[in-house]
């Protein structure tokens, strides 16, 4: 019996062993929009380790020394972008790629490195441009339980070619939201910040208010493209305070989004929910050319 007993247990921590590693990394295909994504997530000491780009690893691990914050999480999400061009080659398409179109420009990258993901030919034999975006959500903490959110853009390097406008032509947005239905706040500027840099020593990014609100979110509105060079990296940063001294033990999550967009003339953002439980969803209206993908981070309690 004791034996049938401990083997019953290994098979129990085999299996949760198991569904953890599943947790942490996972590809999959988004089933409202039938697009390939790689993500990954870890809590803890070990969280920055989802982190698979050199520079921007060392940007977060300089973060957490010079500050002295205990990290909470860190989330990873990875699509890849495939533009088409009209006859004129004007830009007629921007989208996420399939599982099938991915390992297509997988096996194309592997085999003519020099690409670099800027312009390939794809299985429909028309040519392409577009390449890998990746967004990560890294959470810090204080002792007094104030909460340091850090989101970053990165785009694949490469120069664009084709296309009046280039890869694409009108405003991006990049958002953090938070739960907490009014007893989390960023209330000063000092509090919050974006920065970012054009590929190829282009020069810095510009970047403007899009949407604010004290109690959920503030949204930055940016050019991703100057000329035939897309942004390299863009990063941004929000504190978040409990507008009460005591902790409740309420839960919470906060949200990293980003919006692509490739018409000129666009709508306005706006920040949906922001309850207690949930993030704040962002949405952006009179823009039919556009798509977007969110990252969260759950767990966090005030």
């Amino acid at each position: 019996m004791k034996k049938t007993i401990l083997s019953l247990c290994l098979v129990f921590v085999f299996v949760m062993q198991c569904s953890v590693v599943a947790f942490a990394s996972e590809n999959t295909t988004n089933p409202a929009q039938g697009y390939y994504s790689e993500q990954e997530a870890q809590r803890g000491d070990s969280a920055l380790s989802v982190i698979d780009d050199a520079e921007t690893a060392h940007r977060y691990a300089n973060i957490q020394a010079q500050n002295a914050y205990d990290i909470v999480s860190a989330t990873k999400q990875t699509v890849y972008v495939i533009d088409s061009f009209d006859d004129n080659g004007v830009l007629s398409e921007s989208r996420l790629m399939t599982p099938r179109e991915v390992s297509h420009y997988k096996s194309i990258m592997a085999a003519n490195p020099s690409l670099k993901g800027n312009t390939w030919v794809g299985e429909d034999e028309e040519e392409h441009q577009g390449g890998k975006l990746s967004i990560y959500l890294v959470v810090y903490k204080d002792t007094s339980r104030n909460y340091y959110a850090y989101g970053t853009a990165n785009w694949e390097n490469g120069i664009y070619s084709g296309g009046v406008n280039g890869p694409s032509s009108g405003y991006d947005f990049l958002a953090i939201t938070w739960g907490g239905g009014g007893e989390l706040k960023n209330s000063s500027s000092s509090d919050r910040s974006i920065s970012g840099i054009y590929q190829y020593n282009q020069g810095n990014i510009s970047f403007s208010r899009a949407q604010s609100d004290t109690y959920c979110g503030y949204c930055w509105q940016f050019n991703e493209t100057k000329g035939a060079y897309f942004a390299d990296y863009i990063d941004c940063y929000a504190k978040l305070k409990k507008t009460y001294t005591t902790y409740r033990g309420k839960e919470t999550n906060i949200r990293l989004t980003y919006i692509h967009t490739y018409q000129e003339a666009v709508g306005t953002i706006s920040f949906e929910g922001g309850t207690s439980g949930a993030a704040a969803g962002v949405s952006l209206s009179s823009c039919n050319k556009q798509w977007q993908i969110e990252i969260d981070v759950p767990g966090i309690y005030y």
